[in-house]
């Protein structure tokens, strides 16, 4: 295995690597002939610009808005970065055991990092690097992948895909840095990692004297007002609802290509989406379908793209519908607009548009009807309890890792039917008898006002495993809980929430 510490400017120094022709594709939808979405109906907010595309592959239903308005997409980009991964794996002109250090070059001190400074000095292999960058949106391991690769080769197989409306892509660490300079020249000349630390963190480490004679300090809205001009002034990591919706397109059209470099990208990015949780677009699908996603979020935007598939395990993977949401306040300079990096008006609107769009892609659920629940022989047991009931025997597992003790743990406990506000719910599910089979487990909450919230967890190659998940109560009323095993109900209860 080749072990590789990269460096910044490596993107100068590459080529475009070739790209095998792809075979005829099926004709592209007229996006402009949909009804529009009306997103802006889900939000009591008049300064939102929102767009998307939403289409069921199988029927041609969906709906358009805003196809051509350019958007700050944030990590969407980040699927451009992975497939010139996948396309290079596929030339062999990469591998997805090659190594490369998480190391101080690279830290970026962000609160959501998976590669945060407990990993520093691992030696960690591409492919977890590339699956990371997708499901964790993890910037240090984008910014590693971009320099593995060349960000000239990324910026290649972006040319190479012939859609317009999809600007440069660059790591978050160079967006940390150009924010930093529309407020001081000097950040300029300050290492890339250095700057996010201070972005992020405030962390002003390594900054005096070598770079500034006392460590930096900036208000409030100085930040916000370089954050609107950033956005307002470059189109580095930007889409057009159109531009996303096309490549999606693509991916489920070239996924069915098997046996052909076009078709191992698409399949590869893909898996790679269905690592991902459910977002606050898809809260609403089914629990009878698995999502796949990307999400991006910065300061006053959001924007999230996600796939859905009904067979877990086709080969290739079959996406049916595709969804595409980009938006954000139309003045990133206003009062209101949060200074966190989460929009959470935006955020807001997803969720609620979420029934609008499950009633487009999947008309004829039923979401209010508990589904019928079919018993699974690898499903030893399934526990609804309170979180403070069930945490000793999960972390008793987390330590012995016996998924058979968690069993007899949790089946000793008095069932619930009732849990007072505030408190946690945990849900927890116990498999048996998988040899080595894939556990995909999947989570429907149904509140007292009838919309939904759900999660997805994967383990893969076991015999026998623990998934639990805890979840804060805090609206009144008779909730319902539905766990889905491989798309399949499997169990299904009511609790009262009480005040």
């Amino acid at each position: 295995m080749m072990i590789i510490v990269a460096s910044a400017l490596t993107w100068l120094l590459m080529a475009t690597p070739p790209r095998q022709p792809t075979a005829a594709q099926m004709p592209l939808p007229a996006f402009d002939t949909l009804p529009p979405c009306n997103f802006n109906a889900y939000t009591d907010r008049d300064d939102l610009i929102i767009g998307g595309v939403v289409l069921n592959l199988n029927t041609g239903d969906g709906c358009a808005q805003n196809l051509n308005t350019t958007f700050q997409a944030a990590s969407l980009p980040k699927l451009f970065i992975a497939a010139t991964f996948y396309e290079r794996v596929a030339l062999g002109l990469a591998a997805l055991d090659d190594l490369m250090e998480f190391n101080e070059f690279y830290y970026m001190a962000g609160n959501g990092d998976c590669l945060n400074a407990a990993r520093l000095g691992e030696l960690i292999p591409m492919r977890e690097l590339v699956e990371t960058m997708i499901w964790c949106s993890d910037n240090p391991a984008t910014w590693m992948v971009m320099d593995y690769l060349g960000w000239s080769a990324i910026q290649g197989y972006i040319d190479s895909l012939g859609i317009d409306g999809i600007g440069p892509v660059i790591p978050y660490s160079e967006v940390d840095r150009i924010k930093l300079t529309l407020i001081d020249p000097r950040w300029a000349n300050v290492p890339a990692h250095l700057a996010s630390q201070f972005y992020r963190q405030r962390i002003t480490l390594g900054l005096v004297p070598d770079y500034f004679p006392r460590p930096p300090n900036y208000e409030r809205e100085e930040i916000r007002d370089a954050n609107a001009h950033y956005q307002e002034s470059f189109n580095y990591n930007t889409l057009t609802p159109r531009a996303m919706a096309t490549y999606l397109l693509k991916l489920a059209q070239e996924a069915q290509l098997t046996g052909t470099t076009a078709g191992y990208v698409a399949q590869s990015v893909l898996r790679a989406m269905l690592l991902t949780q459910r977002m606050f677009s898809s809260q609403e699908f089914p629990g009878t379908v698995y999502v796949g996603s990307k999400n991006g979020f910065d300061m006053g935007i959001r924007a999230e793209a996600s796939i859905t598939i009904r067979r877990l395990y086709s080969d290739p993977p079959e996406p049916e519908t595709f969804s595409v949401i980009l938006a954000r306040h139309r003045d990133l300079t206003a009062e209101d607009v949060p200074p966190q990096i989460r929009a959470r008006e935006i955020e807001s609107m997803m969720a609620r548009a979420s029934r609008g769009i499950q009633e487009i892609l999947y008309p004829f659920h039923d979401a209010d009807l508990p589904p019928v629940v079919q018993a699974n022989s690898n499903v030893a047991a399934v526990i609804v309890n309170r979180e403070a009931t069930m945490r000793d025997c999960w972390r008793n597992y987390q330590v012995l890792g016996s998924a058979e003790i968690l069993r007899d743990c949790w089946r000793g406990m008095a069932p619930i039917y009732s849990i007072e506000l505030e408190d946690t719910i945990g849900v927890g599910v116990v498999f048996q008898g998988l040899q080595q089979r894939d556990v995909h487990l999947t989570l429907v909450y149904t509140l007292p006002d009838g919309s939904h919230y759900a999660y997805q967890q994967q383990r893969f190659l076991r015999e026998s495993v623990a998934l639990a998940w805890f979840e804060p109560i805090r609206v009144p009323g008779v909730w319902r809980i539905d766990v889905y095993y491989d798309l399949i109900p499997v169990y299904s209860q009511s609790f009262l929430a009480v005040d």
